[in-house]
């Protein structure tokens, strides 16, 4: 059990950062910090599941929002 809290962490991680350096290229390219900040929430998050906190699953629900609402202000919500 404790190797697969390792490889989750590990995979959350890599994704945070993912998200983090790649939306500080796109912020330095002229795009919005919309990347940065959810990566830094998502690397919140990660912090939270690593210290078993509850906190963890309220924060990847404000992200998995904070992501439809904003693609719902880019491309509006007439996507069917």
């Amino acid at each position: 059990m404790e190797t697969l809290k390792t490889m989750s962490v590990f995979l959350m991680l890599l994704i945070a950062l993912s998200l983090s350096i790649g939306g500080l290229w796109h912020q330095l390219q002229g795009g919005r910090m919309f990347y940065i900040l959810i990566g830094l929430l998502y690397g919140l998050s990660l912090n939270f599941y690593f210290k078993k906190q509850e906190k963890a699953l309220y924060t990847n629900s404000t992200i998995l929002l904070g992501v439809i609402v904003w693609a719902g202000y880019q491309h509006g919500i007439n996507f069917l």
